[in-house]
């Protein structure tokens, strides 16, 4: 990210899990694939390296600058307009923010909470416990440094 640029950047992020599921529900609609355990468990397998970049990139060496803040996706839905008040402070400290218009987006808007992964149609209580808390594991550092809500 450059260094000497005026420009504010808002990181969000989100737990493993449901960025996996998400990027997975995504790559369905892109590639017309069949929807099958097998395929969500290959995929799932192929998001974690990308995940771990992602974490170094944005959220560890970006977040150390002043010019950019972290959201939590799961900070994001539970309580909106706390998280808008400070991305908006972030964004332009001088300004007065208004809650009324806060509110507003959040009513037009449907911020829904956060996914439930027992929902989850290929959800296996079993593999979910043994792949994703070994990736959490090998995550944790970045996990823990931003603040990011783990499974297990």
């Amino acid at each position: 990210m450059p260094k000497n640029l005026p420009a504010k950047y808002v990181i969000q992020v989100r737990g493993i899990i449901p960025v996996i599921m998400s990027n997975y529900e995504l790559f369905l609609k892109v590639s017309n694939a069949e929807d099958t355990w097998d395929r969500f468990v290959q995929t799932s397998k192929r998001w974690v390296p990308y995940y771990k970049r992602f974490l170094e990139k944005w959220v560890i060496e970006s977040c150390m600058e002043d010019n950019s803040i972290l959201v939590v996706y799961e900070n994001l839905v539970s309580d909106f307009e706390k998280q808008m008040y400070e991305i908006v402070k972030f964004i332009e400290p001088k300004e007065e923010v208004d809650s009324n218009k806060i509110k507003l987006i959040l009513d037009a808007e449907k911020i829904s909470s956060k996914r439930n992964v027992e929902d989850f149609r290929h959800f296996n209580e079993e593999h979910f416990r043994e792949y994703f808390r070994q990736a959490e594991t090998d995550l944790s550092p970045y996990l823990r440094a931003a603040n990011i809500p783990t499974h297990f």
